[in-house]
């Protein structure tokens, strides 16, 4: 498989940008559940430290 093969460019172009337009799609949703489980933590830290 050769670098310079336009073929092979082309394709890898492709798979970049289908690799791309998909963590764009899921971003947002790991980065929601990501924030939501954080406050989710602080809140238990901060209903415990209240006790």
């Amino acid at each position: 498989m050769s670098i310079s093969n336009p073929s092979n460019i082309a394709s890898a172009i492709q798979v970049g940008s289908i690799a791309s337009k998909t963590l764009q799609k899921i971003a947002p949703i790991v980065s929601e559940a990501f924030i939501e489980s954080i406050e989710v933590e602080q809140k238990q830290k901060y209903k415990s430290s209240k006790d």
